[in-house]
């Protein structure tokens, strides 16, 4: 199947699980793990309302660092798109609180049904917000798949 640009919006929906861990040899030092539950938008078909989940790593210092984890993107009748991704991100604060943002790289590595062959790779960026105690992800991402 020939190669097709594709992009997608995601909002979180909830948290399902999460663990902060401080190790201690730094000032604000922090290692967090979790797992994000989010919504897909697109105006492609095979990436619309997809359900998604992100299994997650932080390692920051101050709210800055490094990140990478795994996606998963579930599609109403069972199929499965599995992806990897890594990036950095960093922390603001300002007069009205903080806001964050990320960039990085996602590459798909496979998939479940009619996506189990499915390669590409692209640029993602997040923004993250404070919402009720953790935060607020919306993810972008633009890039080529072939499936």
């Amino acid at each position: 199947m020939p190669k097709k640009k594709v992009s997608w919006l995601s909002k979180t929906l909830r948290w399902d699980s999460r663990i902060t861990l401080y190790p201690e040899d730094v000032p604000d030092h922090q290692m967090i793990v979790y797992e994000r539950i989010g919504a897909s938008a697109s105006s492609d078909p095979d990436f619309d309302s997809l359900e998604q989940v992100f299994y997650h790593y932080t390692d920051q210092v101050a709210g800055s660092g490094t990140h990478k984890g795994y996606l998963i993107m579930k599609h109403r009748d069972g199929d499965k798109i599995f992806s990897q991704y890594e990036g950095a991100h960093r922390v603001v604060i300002g007069a009205a609180g903080w806001e964050g943002s990320a960039e990085g790289r996602l590459r798909y590595t496979g998939g479940t049904g009619r996506f189990k062959t499915i390669q590409g790779s692209g640029p993602y960026r997040m923004k993250i917000l404070p919402a009720g105690g953790l935060y607020h992800v919306e993810t972008t991402w633009e890039g080529e798949v072939e499936f």
